[in-house]
């Protein structure tokens, strides 16, 4: 999948490690009310991401896909009730919070996504929000860190597998595209490119949602 990175480094290094949000999570300097901010809005968003990763696993293929999914929603299930143990010990209002701007153009842009693209095209941008997640959190792995509880649950070594396993399910469906020609194995350059714009649309997307804890 690393083709799909081509001519977006500025972007997926912003989402995914250089956000004045994530650097100020790795230094310790990040305003409490911003972290929490950002907290709350999450919290909003997985719910409707998992809904997002239900409609994906509705389009699995093979029973591989499907139990890879699956997999993934359980850890979904659980980030969720986690979410609201800690949110309740922090004293937040957070069950009736209104999603911000960025949490609904995100939340939005996932339903349009879930009923708009082909196989290949959904999944990798599946596999992308979760790897430029993962990517994020695991740039802020410090043992010192006040937010250590937070960063070792999105950069843990298993949702670090998960993405792995996500990459290896993309880099298969991708190679199902339309082809140039009979004789090449690759994908068209035009099919490609229509799968970096989704992929742009993703690191644009996470880079206005780190930004919106910081307003």
């Amino acid at each position: 999948m690393d083709s799909l990175k081509i001519g977006l480094e500025k972007e997926w290094d912003r989402a995914a490690v250089s956000h004045p949000f994530l650097v100020a999570v790795r230094s310790g300097t990040i305003d409490p009310a911003q972290f929490e901010r950002w907290l709350v809005q999450d919290y909003l968003f997985v719910q409707q991401f998992v809904r997002f990763a239900g409609s994906v696993l509705s389009r699995a293929p093979n029973m591989s896909d499907v139990k890879l999914l699956l997999a993934g929603i359980g850890a979904l299930t659980d980030e969720i009730e986690h979410f609201e143990r800690a949110l309740d010990e922090r004293g937040l209002a957070f069950r009736d919070a209104t999603p911000l701007k960025a949490t609904e153009q995100y939340t939005t842009q996932l339903r349009v996504w879930a009923t708009s693209l082909t196989w290949p095209e959904l999944i990798s941008v599946f596999w992308a929000i979760e790897n430029v997640y993962n990517q994020a959190w695991s740039s802020c792995r410090d043992a010192h860190s006040p937010y250590k509880e937070w960063v070792e649950r999105w950069a843990n070594h298993a949702f670090s597998e998960y993405v792995a396993a996500l990459d290896r399910t993309a880099k298969n469906a991708l190679e199902t595209l339309p082809q140039r020609s009979s004789s090449e194995s690759s994908s068209s350059p035009a099919q490609l490119g229509n799968v970096q714009g989704l992929i742009r649309g993703v690191l644009l997307l996470e880079d206005a949602f780190w930004s919106m804890a910081l307003e």
